[in-house]
């Protein structure tokens, strides 16, 4: 939540880790925070072609498939734990009909980005493709963390607050101190939320 962070809670990570890896249906993983650094290569064969001769196309190198390469062919990555694991940039679906695409990866280790960048080409598939320095792009259109809305930010909010957990008019924090039920609430019910609701909603973010 706004204002908080996870450092108040490493002298119990051993607790939580314990609790959230062992209890409920579904397993989940616990660590601390690590910083990653990201690297973009370009020009990455995606292993399709624009057509064969028996009609069909076959799949992009997955995930495992880059990780080999990139670690059989490149020093610089020979034993490096992957903090994301290399993948394509753009959605398997879009890259059957593209010869050639960006991929991205992570590593903790900064000295090894930075080798990486100032190298500035990484070996795969036979081929010298540039490399260059993750960098995040900001949305065109901010959001506004107090009622959600597009267009503006909260300092010039006017709106009533909006959680993002139940849609109520009050914040994240006070939904986790005292909403409690808020399905129980008539106001809102899912069958609240119609073309209408939408429609004041983003008005309001223009305003």
């Amino acid at each position: 939540m706004a204002g908080q962070s996870a450092g108040p809670l490493e002298p119990f990570f051993g607790d939580l880790h314990e609790f959230y890896t062992t209890t409920g249906q579904t397993p989940q993983d616990t660590k601390l925070n690590q910083v990653w650094y990201k690297v973009i290569v370009d020009g990455v064969s995606t292993g399709t072609q624009w057509r064969l001769n028996s009609g069909i196309v076959p799949r992009p190198h997955n995930s495992s498939e880059l990780k080999e390469e990139l670690t059989l062919y490149n020093p610089t990555l020979a034993g490096v734990s992957f903090a994301l694991d290399p993948r394509f940039v753009v959605p398997a679906a879009e890259l059957t009909h593209k010869r050639e695409s960006s991929i991205q990866f992570a590593v903790t280790d900064r000295q090894i980005a930075d080798n990486i960048i100032k190298n500035k080409v990484l070996n795969l598939f036979g081929k010298a493709c540039k490399t260059r320095r993750y960098q995040d792009r900001t949305p065109s259109s901010p959001q506004c963390q107090k009622c959600k809305a597009l267009g503006h930010k909260e300092d010039k909010c006017k709106a009533q607050p909006r959680c993002a957990l139940c849609g109520g008019d009050h914040t994240e924090v006070q939904h986790t101190l005292g909403c409690g039920s808020c399905k129980a609430n008539p106001q809102y019910v899912e069958g609240d939320f119609d073309e209408d609701a939408v429609a004041r909603f983003f008005r309001a973010g223009v305003q």
